[in-house]
C-alpha cells in the first residue's frame, strides 16, 4: 500500500481579494515536477484508516488560497470545494499551479522505514523483521488494535522504547504531520500547550531552539520526557506539569502550538465539529490564553471542524491558513495557522 501524508491549505486574508493555488509535496530534497492538486484525536492524529503494509510516506502541502473575508457572511467552507473539483467562490479565478515533488523513503506499517532496494538485478531483498507480539495492554482493548499496526507512523522509532498510555494511541499526531507542523512553527522558543506523550514536542525540538511542553497529566509528561530521550532531544525541551489555562499567562514564547483534547474518537461521528462546545475545554478560551503569549499560533483540530469558526478565531483583520492533512489519500485532520505563521 502506498502511503502519502498530504496537506491541502487555504488562507483567508481579510484584506486581499485574489485567488492563489499551488501544490507542493515535501519529503527530503526537492525536484521540480508537475502534479494535480490533492483532493494529526480518530487521528487523524492516530486514527488513520488504511491497509497494513504501507511502502511510502510523504508530505504534501498546498499553500494557500487567499480570498477576502471582510464580510461576515463569507462561507469559507465553500473554498475547500476547489481542491476536489468543485466550484470556486463567485467571481474568483484559479491561478496557475506550481508544483514540486520529492521521493519518500519506503515505509512498512509493521516493520517501520526500510531502505530502498538498490544494486544489480536479481539481488536478494532484505528480510523483514519478525512482527513482535502485541502488548497485553493493547490487545485488551479491541479499538486500539488498529493503532498498534500503525505504530511506526505514529513514531518511526517505536521499537527503541516509545511509551504510550491508552489515550495516546488515538490522540498522537502522526510523525510526518508533526514534522511538517514543526517546520511551519520554526522559531527560537515554542510552547506545546497540550504535549501528551510528546509527538509534537519532539519534532518541534528539531526545528526550534527551545520547547516548553505543557500537560496536566504527570504520567503523559513522564512518557513525553522518556520519548524525547529516545529521539535525542530531551535537552531542548522543558517539561511542565500544569493546567494550560493557568500556566499560559506566565509563559513567554515566539510561537504557540495547540493540539487540545478533542473528546475522544466519538467526535468523528459528528457531521460538524464545534470547537466551542465539543472540546473538553472551550477552543475559543484556549486561543485567548495563547494570545497572551503571541499571535503566532498553530491549532490542530479534527477534519470535520467548522471552518468558519477557525476563520473567526483570526479576529477582525487577522489572517488564517487552514491546511487539510491527508494520510493514504484520505482527509484526516486540519491545522490552522495564525498571525506570522501564515
Amino acid at each position: 500500500m502506498t502511503v502519502d501524508t498530504a496537506v491541502d491549505s487555504m488562507t483567508v486574508d481579510t484584506a486581499v481579494d485574489t485567488c492563489l493555488e499551488s501544490d507542493v509535496e515535501v519529503s527530503g530534497a526537492v525536484t521540480p515536477k508537475s502534479a494535480a492538486p490533492s483532493s494529526a484525536q480518530e487521528q487523524e492524529s492516530g486514527d488513520v484508516s488504511r491497509d497494513r503494509g504501507a511502502t511510502d510516506d510523504s508530505v504534501t502541502t498546498v499553500p494557500p488560497e487567499i480570498v477576502s473575508s471582510s464580510e461576515s457572511d463569507v462561507d469559507v467552507a465553500e473554498l475547500f470545494a476547489t481542491h476536489t473539483g468543485g466550484a470556486t467562490s463567485s467571481g474568483r479565478a484559479n491561478a496557475a499551479k506550481n508544483t514540486r515533488r520529492a521521493e519518500a523513503t519506503p515505509f512498512d506499517e509493521r516493520t517501520g522505514p526500510n531502505k530502498r532496494e538498490k544494486g544489480k538485478k536479481g539481488r536478494k531483498k532484505k528480510k523483514k523483521r519478525a512482527e513482535p507480539p502485541m502488548p497485553a495492554d493493547v490487545a485488551a482493548y479491541p479499538e486500539l488494535v488498529k493503532y498498534w499496526y500503525q505504530r511506526y507512523r505514529l513514531f518511526s522509532r517505536f521499537d527503541e522504547g516509545i511509551r504510550l498510555d491508552r489515550e495516546a494511541w488515538f490522540s498522537v499526531t502522526p510523525e510526518r504531520i508533526a514534522e511538517h507542523q514543526a517546520e511551519r512553527c520554526r522559531c527560537d522558543v515554542v510552547v506545546d500547550a497540550f504535549c501528551g506523550v510528546g509527538s509534537n514536542a519532539i519534532q518541534l525540538a528539531f526545528t526550534c531552539k527551545r520547547v516548553v511542553a505543557v500537560d496536566i497529566d504527570p504520567l503523559k509528561v513522564a512518557y513525553a520526557r522518556h520519548n524525547a530521550r529516545v529521539y535525542g532531544v530531551a535537552d531542548r525541551i522543558e517539561f511542565v506539569v500544569g493546567d494550560w489555562m493557568e500556566v499560559a499567562p506566565s509563559l513567554k514564547a515566539d510561537v504557540v502550538f495547540l493540539s487540545p483534547p478533542w473528546g475522544g474518537p466519538e467526535y468523528a461521528k459528528e457531521k460538524v465539529y464545534d470547537v466551542h462546545t465539543m472540546m473538553p475545554i472551550d477552543g475559543f478560551a484556549i486561543m485567548e490564553k495563547a494570545r497572551l503569549i503571541t499571535n503566532d499560533i498553530a491549532l490542530y483540530v479534527p477534519r470535520n471542524t467548522n471552518v468558519n469558526q477557525l476563520v473567526s478565531l483570526a479576529g477582525l483583520g487577522g489572517k488564517v491558513e487552514v491546511e487539510q492533512n491527508l494520510l493514504n489519500g484520505k482527509l484526516k485532520t486540519l491545522t490552522a495557522y495564525y498571525g506570522g505563521l501564515v
